[in-house]
């Protein structure tokens, strides 16, 4: 009597086990189903996604960018350069910059978080430097005009030198951003530019100190009853220099405005 009890208990403990096996192999399988469709809906979806980016570029234009170019580079880079460890900031930047050169413009170009600092600077009316609007002309970096008593004037830079050298450096396939780089730098230093001008046979070299450079976009005065107005170049406060000097222009009942935009290399 008592082995039989035994082993119906045995035989019911048995059972459950196998219920329980079953159940949690269901529940195993029901868990890995998830976490297999929600993987393969994840990335479903960033195919689709990367696809919307592809046709986003590729779907307005003939030809169709291959940017696994671009990643099988960055890793072979990554894997095989001996001077290591790399700079990926500046791998960055340099891919950026090289994108806007390949578009053949001169005014088309990337500043980095220093060179933006620079120029957002220059905008502001106050920079260290020589003194001097540098724009392009004839795709040759060129002197559109040297600012009234700095220090570009004062050496003898004119409207229209080319800038051939600086610091003996090729200046002919520079962008202006490069330029502008270059010649600008701590007030007190000196730099080097090696000129074309028509009136001369040869380049020259003009040796310029920097300083600190505070400018007025606008500047005016009375000619007899005409009014004149300088616009330098246009700058974050042009606006409202601008407003200042019609206001108080207005006060003197002027006949008629001259405004002169020349060697203006921002408009």
């Amino acid at each position: 009597m008592y082995k039989q009890q035994k082993q119906k208990k045995h035989s019911r403990t048995a059972s459950c086990f196998k219920i329980y096996a079953i159940v949690l192999t269901i529940l195993i399988s029901f868990i890995a189903g998830l976490f297999v469709g929600r993987s393969r809906t994840v990335t479903t979806n960033t195919l689709k996604q990367l696809g919307q980016v592809e046709n986003k570029y590729t779907d307005q234009t003939e030809n169709k960018a291959n940017f696994q170019i671009f990643w099988d580079v960055w890793d072979l880079v990554n894997e095989k350069f001996v001077n290591q460890p790399l700079d990926y900031q500046k791998m960055v930047y340099g891919a950026i910059s090289g994108m806007l050169e390949s578009l053949d413009d001169p005014y088309t170009a990337f500043l980095n978080p220093e060179e933006s600092k620079e120029f957002l600077a220059e905008i502001e009316g106050e920079f260290e430097g020589i003194g001097a609007e540098i724009g392009i002309k004839n795709d040759l970096i060129t002197i559109i005009s040297p600012l009234s008593n700095s220090p570009a004037e004062k050496a003898g830079l004119k409207p229209n030198d080319i800038v051939v050298k600086i610091n003996d450096e090729d200046a002919t396939k520079m962008t202006l951003i490069e330029a502008v780089s270059k010649i600008r730098g701590p007030k007190g230093e000196q730099v080097k530019l090696t000129v074309a001008r028509e009136s001369e046979d040869e380049p020259q070299e003009i040796t310029i100190t920097r300083d600190k450079i505070e400018v007025k976009s606008v500047q005016w005065s009375m000619k007899g009853d005409i009014a004149y107005i300088k616009l330098s170049y246009f700058g974050e406060k042009t606006a409202q220099e601008f407003q200042d000097a019609v206001t108080n222009i207005l006060t003197k009942n002027p006949k008629g405005i001259i405004l002169d935009l020349r060697n203006n290399a921002g408009g």
